[in-house]
């Protein structure tokens, strides 16, 4: 088997075993592969962080993130998101994924997903603002529906009417969150937008209205049911006429 295949074998083992969270033999592989003088990846560097993020080893965390600065490879986005993971759940301060976050070149949606699982709420807002994001809309809908399942549907709305853009996630983030937090009426004047824009709505749409409806004074649970159910009807067929 020749060099580059070995390569690829080792850094295709440490990744599985990273992923069945088999962390004693993602280290040993890992060790072994570096006696050896193996270079390594992205994907193998970012299993052998989970290894350390899982094991709560934190000290040995820190000392590999030292090698990866020495090495460059903490610019990586895949790389950066394993720090921030480490960081956020092993006791490291925001300031320090803040940092992570800033060092790395060109942030991707994964560690965008990252920060927005670990860090707090007022710090990615804050990031959202300062940094060039590659899908910005995705990243606002993520934010909208952490806010809304946090029960903070005020910095959620707000962060909703700045958007320059929606889209269904978008609406059905601020339509669920109000339901599920019994203020249905809000809810079903999001929904009021969605029909105003043409936006498509969805079974998640469908079932969040109904349970918006609950929370109103207003028996209005038939009319709402029979616009949804004419409206997915209607893109069921547009569906089916250009299958």
């Amino acid at each position: 088997m020749g060099e580059g295949k070995d390569e690829v074998s080792w850094n295709s083992m440490i990744v599985a075993y990273g992923q069945h969270k088999d962390g004693a033999k993602t280290l040993g592989l890992f060790q072994e592969m570096a006696w050896r003088g193996l270079d390594v990846d992205m994907f193998t560097l970012a299993s052998v962080l989970t290894t350390f993020t899982s094991l709560e080893d934190f000290l040995g965390g820190l000392q590999f993130h030292a090698m990866l600065i020495k090495t460059g490879f903490h610019q990586n986005a895949h790389v950066g998101s394993g720090l921030i993971d480490l960081y956020s759940k092993c006791g490291g301060g925001m300031s320090d994924c803040r940092k992570i976050f800033e060092e790395v070149s060109g942030p991707d949606l994964v560690l965008w997903n990252t920060m927005i699982s670990g860090a707090r709420p007022n710090l990615i807002s804050a990031l959202t603002i300062k940094s060039e994001i590659p899908n910005r809309i995705q990243v606002n809908n993520a934010l909208v529906a952490m806010y809304s399942k946090c029960g903070n549907l005020q910095d959620a709305r707000r962060l909703f009417d700045r958007m320059p853009e929606h889209n269904t996630v978008s609406l059905n983030s601020m339509i669920a969150g109000f339901a599920q937090h019994g203020i249905g009426m809000e809810s079903l004047l999001i929904f009021e937008q969605l029909l105003e824009r043409n936006i498509s709505p969805t079974s998640i749409t469908f079932f969040s209205v109904l349970s918006a409806c609950a929370h109103t004074v207003k028996l209005e649970g038939p009319k709402y049911f029979n616009i949804m159910k004419e409206k997915l009807e209607l893109n069921q067929k547009w569906n089916t006429i250009h299958a």
